[in-house]
């Protein structure tokens, strides 16, 4: 999950990318799909990577609002998909670059 960094990493990938980019992000759709991540997530990401330094708590954003970020940051959506089980929802969005906003 892009934290507090995530305006800056999403301009540093504007500024060097230049085709197609995937982006997969887990996001809450209403608030048991926010609890669920709130509380699994850390849960997960420790079991993938026991050794790796706490990030504090995620933030987790609805699809709505990671457009709006990846608009912010220059990129334009081509496609989006919903990955999901019962507990963990993922979009995938493709973009490519676009016009930076003002």
């Amino acid at each position: 999950v892009m934290g507090i960094r995530d305006r800056a990493c999403l301009h540093e990938l504007r500024r060097t990318v230049r085709g197609e980019v995937i982006v997969i992000e887990s996001v809450q759709t209403s608030p048991f799909s926010a609890l669920a991540l709130r509380v699994l997530d850390p849960l997960v990401n420790r079991l993938r990577q026991p050794r790796s330094e706490d990030n504090g708590s995620p933030q987790f954003r609805s699809p709505a609002d990671w457009r709006d970020k990846f608009e912010e940051a220059g990129f334009v959506g081509t496609a989006e998909s919903i990955r999901y089980n019962l507990l963990h929802r993922k979009h995938l969005f493709r973009l490519v670059p676009g016009q930076r906003s003002v």
